[in-house]
Order: structure tokens, then C-alpha cells, then sequence
């Protein structure tokens, strides 16, 4: 008697002949996620300058992002639930926004740097609702914080 892998003794099964059924496509993230990334880089930003990414490195990250996740039904699972504070790690994402703008208010991070906190964390939190031109016109403001320029909702200028 010779020995015989499992494999080679069970029958093989047969394949289908029907055609498989194309998957439904992904909704898009592009709103989602260009809100996101902007807020992140924004924060980015108010540590380093050189560390922040230009309008086109934005938008090539929010456009490559959004196609693959249009192709992967994981990866689109796993923005969609960091982007909509979901369950897992959306939760402490969205707690860690809370705790940090918590923190900001009360100027842990520097007279410059805890508004920048305070209301990139606001963005980033209300951003999964807003409309892309709300998310960069809250980000002109931050921008105008940090450059000492008049505010672009109230013509008033920071506090230093």
C-alpha cells in the first residue's frame, strides 16, 4: 500500500459553466477623503511646512485612494469606517480628535499651534458631512490663523 496525499484521493469538483455575475461597483470616497486628507495636511502643516503636501500631491493621494478603493471591496470597507468614525478604529480616531481638541482649548500645544489643533479636528469631525468647498473654506481660515492674517468668515485676526 502506498501513501496518498488527502488531495489526491478526494474527487474533483466540477467547474461552472454559468458566467460569474459582475460585483456591484463601490460608491466613491472622494468627498470623504478629500476632506480628510486636506485636515491631515493642514496639521501637517502647523508642525512643518516642508512636510505638508501641495494641491496636486492632494489631490493625486484623494484620486489614487478613491480608485482603489473603488476596486477593493476591503479597502474600501476600511477607509469607509476611519472616514465615518465607524467601529474599530474610527472610534479611537474619533475619540483621540475629541481628546486632542480638548487639550488645544486649554493651550497644551503652544499659543500657535492649538487653535491649528482645535480646528483641524473640528474639520476633520464635521467634514464627513460637508461639502468640499465648506472643508476648504474652513481650512482658508485655519491657514489665516496661522499666518497671523485677518479671519475669512469675521475679518478678525488671532488671538497671539
Amino acid at each position: 500500500m502506498t501513501f496518498q496525499p488527502a488531495s489526491a484521493t478526494k474527487p474533483k469538483r466540477a467547474r461552472s459553466t454559468t458566467p460569474r455575475q459582475p460585483r456591484a461597483a463601490l460608491p466613491s470616497l472622494r468627498k470623504e477623503l478629500d476632506t480628510f486628507v486636506v485636515s491631515v495636511n493642514e496639521l501637517l502643516h502647523a508642525f512643518d511646512p516642508l512636510d505638508a503636501l501641495d494641491d496636486k500631491e492632494v489631490a493625486a493621494l484623494v484620486d489614487a485612494l478613491d480608485k482603489e478603493s473603488r476596486k477593493s471591496a476591503r479597502l474600501h470597507r476600511g477607509l469607509s469606517t476611519l472616514l465615518t468614525f465607524g467601529s474599530g478604529g474610527g472610534l479611537g480616531m474619533g475619540v483621540g480628535i475629541i481628546i486632542g481638541r480638548r487639550l488645544a482649548r486649554r493651550q497644551l500645544f503652544g499659543q500657535t499651534i492649538s487653535p491649528v489643533v482645535d480646528q483641524v479636528g473640528g474639520v476633520v469631525i464635521s467634514g464627513v458631512q460637508a461639502e468640499p468647498s465648506e472643508a476648504a473654506e474652513a481650512m482658508a481660515m485655519i491657514r489665516g490663523m496661522m499666518a497671523g492674517t485677518p479671519d475669512a468668515t469675521n475679518g478678525a485676526t488671532p488671538a497671539g
